[in-house]
């Protein structure tokens, strides 16, 4: 019941409340005697200079019921070493030659690289936003649209749910010169391959290539008789071929038809990026040399008459 009273039997209080009633006794410090190494052999230890560092006396405090903290003496006195008058480090003393006693030092060259950091204007833009910002590119841009139109590359006609369309994208490349000179702006058209379905919009992809061993075989006849050696390149080779496969592709960005902007492009010819673009290039090569009285041998295509024999390899 209230008030409540306790059945413990409870400690004396103390008489006095000073301060030297509930402090703590003093707690003993005794430093630990610290571990020198012995010096090397090859250094005498009369060469170290060392000091001795004084302990710092303890003022005491001024109440005079605060209990003094007396400090032990301690039992060894740490020794701080100064490195004034240390000798040289001694060099081992085996017979083998190391690069380090001869003084050679190998520099470390990844700390030596440095590099030069483009200008806004020479960098290749990665979208066709960005291109279209710089006069440049977009007249590269709008040549290579304008010799695919040309080339009847495509012709647009309504999209269906039957259809497979493929996705393309602007790729742009600066071309240099041998002194690293700007020598023109290229933009390309590609087709998105990966868009494509096996048996749906393609078929075969192998086209037949030399080897590099042909390619030393043919060298060596053509030096051993003194022949003639030229090599030509053609200028978007994969855009001459014509294509046998129904394949069907998105309107290029940016140049989209404002009269027919739901229209998809019915591909008539070969593009950059599709998967048998190189099979159909090869098949339009062989048949305009065919044509021209060339021979398609089990190594390379060659025109041979009485008097002149032509070898002709496409790598």
């Amino acid at each position: 019941m209230f008030p409540f009273t306790s059945t413990l039997p409870q400690a004396a209080r103390p008489d006095s409340t000073t301060i030297s009633t509930w402090l703590p006794p003093p707690i003993l410090i005794r430093t630990v005697p610290s571990i020198i190494p012995p010096p090397s052999t090859g250094c005498s230890p009369h060469q170290l200079h060392c000091e001795t560092p004084t302990v710092p006396q303890v003022t005491p405090p001024t109440s005079q019921n605060v209990p003094l903290l007396t400090p032990l003496p301690p039992t060894h006195t740490h020794q701080i070493c100064t490195t004034e008058n240390l000798p040289t480090p001694c060099l081992p003393t085996h017979p083998m030659q190391t690069r380090a006693k001869n003084n050679i030092h190998k520099p470390i060259n990844k700390l030596n690289l440095s590099t030069m950091l483009s200008t806004n204007s020479d960098l290749e833009p990665t979208t066709s936003a960005q291109a279209l910002k710089n006069p440049k590119w977009r007249q590269a841009m709008s040549e290579e649209f304008n010799a695919l139109i040309r080339n009847g590359t495509w012709k647009l006609i309504p999209s269906s749910s039957c259809q497979n369309i493929v996705g393309c994208k602007w790729i742009f490349r600066t071309k240099r010169n041998s002194d690293c000179s700007v020598d023109r702006y290229k933009a390309r058209l590609v087709a998105k391959g990966f868009h494509q379905h096996p048996g749906v919009d393609y078929y075969d992809t192998f086209s037949p290539v030399i080897k590099p061993t042909t390619i030393r075989l043919v060298l060596s006849i053509a030096v051993s008789y003194g022949w003639t050696l030229r090599q030509l390149d053609v200028n978007n080779a994969f855009l001459q071929s014509t294509l046998n496969e129904h394949v069907y592709m998105s309107q290029p960005p940016r140049f989209i038809d404002t009269d027919f902007p739901s229209h998809v492009c019915k591909l008539q010819k070969a593009i950059y990026g599709l998967k048998q673009a190189p099979r159909a290039w090869y098949h339009e090569l062989r048949s305009f040399l065919l044509q021209s009285e060339f021979t398609n041998s089990m190594l390379t295509l060659h025109y041979s008459s009485s008097q002149l024999v032509n070898i002709l390899s496409i790598y």
